[in-house]
């Protein structure tokens, strides 16, 4: 891991609740995490992390111009079943 550590990233979700009037609502949140430097980027919050929401959370932190991803060439994902195939899950 080492030879590869500047281009590495992983991304992973948690939960969070948020009380409102009519009680608590629970919302996902998506984030990067750069491993030679352990920064964070939220991507995204959201009440239902269907396979859209990762893969555009993922498009838009890998812009060609300026982004996260940009120097990235290995993210490290587990197998939640809220990621889609063509984010990292089988």
């Amino acid at each position: 891991m080492k030879a590869h550590w500047e281009t590495l990233s992983t991304a992973d979700l948690f939960t969070i609740e948020v009380a409102r009037p009519w009680g608590l609502i629970t919302h996902d949140v998506l984030f990067f995490t750069e491993l030679s430097s352990w920064r964070v980027y939220v991507a995204g919050i959201t009440q239902s992390p269907a396979g859209h929401f990762t893969l555009s959370a993922a498009l838009n932190l890998a812009d060609l111009f300026d982004s996260f991803l940009l120097e990235k060439r290995h993210l490290i994902v587990n197998r939640d079943r809220k990621n889609t195939v063509g984010f990292g899950s089988p």
